[in-house]
């Protein structure tokens, strides 16, 4: 139950040491399939934290079998939905039953609309339950996406409701917020979801894209440090603390950064733009 609130309240760091320490106990008692689930949770919980390496190395030696499927298809979502790559998040979201909690039916909506196929999102979403809290979040994203502001703020002012000490609908609001253009709205909502999960590195960076926005890259990069404090591989965190610190007019520092970045598991995105920073800050023979 403990590891299960810190994945709702984002506590990604100490879910994935519970669950190491789980899987430690079950190997002292003999018991290898706790041992085994313990750390695909780990893993996954690694991979939401946004540290890809960790998973990996979690992960490595795990068995890729029939009867870890489910497991692997989680991992492979949240490693996918890391890296923006929704084509593969929606595979792997698709590929878990949808018999289960209904939670599995809104990633397969969220992954769809991700995926350029809103249609079939909006189809998807419209039979999910209203007292379904990450369904609620879903359907506020859908919205906000498909251009219906109000219809986006009453969804995720009812999972407000629903789910009030939690940080994800927030962070989602402010995010729904930011791409409209409502800087300060989205600032505020990401200061709401760090109060509710002052260890989730998401809504610092976001706060600190939307700081960057306004012109104040010395704000944004504190948020930058402090995500990276809460999630040191970060490929994109680190992208981004670059950007601000060439808009302080510290180049050196800024393709410090982007080297590190290049270093870590990036989007396809972010990783052609790093590679285009770097090259024009590397003097040309």
């Amino acid at each position: 139950m403990l590891q299960w609130m810190q994945g709702y309240t984002r506590d990604y760091t100490d879910a994935v040491k519970n669950n190491q320490n789980a899987a430690a106990i079950a190997a002292r008692l003999g018991d290898e399939q706790s041992r085994r689930f313990s750390l695909w949770n780990a893993a996954q919980y690694a991979a939401a934290g946004r540290d890809l390496p960790l998973a990996r190395r979690l992960s490595a030696d795990l068995p890729r079998t029939e009867e870890t499927l489910l497991n692997r298809n989680f991992l492979e979502f949240e490693t996918a939905a890391a890296l923006e790559d929704w084509p593969s998040a929606l595979r792997a979201s698709l590929a878990i039953p949808n018999d289960g909690p209904p939670e599995f039916v809104a990633l397969d909506a969220r992954y769809l609309a991700l995926s350029g196929r809103m249609p079939e999102a909006a189809e998807l979403a419209a039979g999910l339950r209203n007292d379904c809290y990450p369904c609620l979040i879903v359907r506020g994203e859908l919205a906000a996406w498909s251009g219906d502001a109000p219809a986006s703020d009453r969804w995720f002012a009812e999972a407000v409701r629903q789910g009030p000490s939690l940080p994800s609908t927030h962070s989602a609001w402010g995010q729904a917020r930011l791409a409209r253009g409502d800087l300060p709205g989205a600032i505020r909502m990401f200061r709401e979801a760090q109060a509710r999960g002052p260890r989730w590195a998401d809504p610092l960076k976001f706060e600190g894209d939307a700081l960057a926005r306004q012109g104040d890259h010395r704000a944004a990069l504190r948020r930058y440090e402090a995500a990276l404090d809460r999630a040191p591989n970060w490929g994109g965190a680190h992208l981004a603390a670059g950007r601000a610190l060439a808009a302080l007019r510290r180049p050196q520092q800024a393709t410090e950064a982007w080297r590190r970045a290049l270093r870590l598991d990036l989007s396809a995105a972010d990783r052609a733009q790093a590679f285009r920073l770097v090259a024009a800050q590397t003097p040309r023979p």
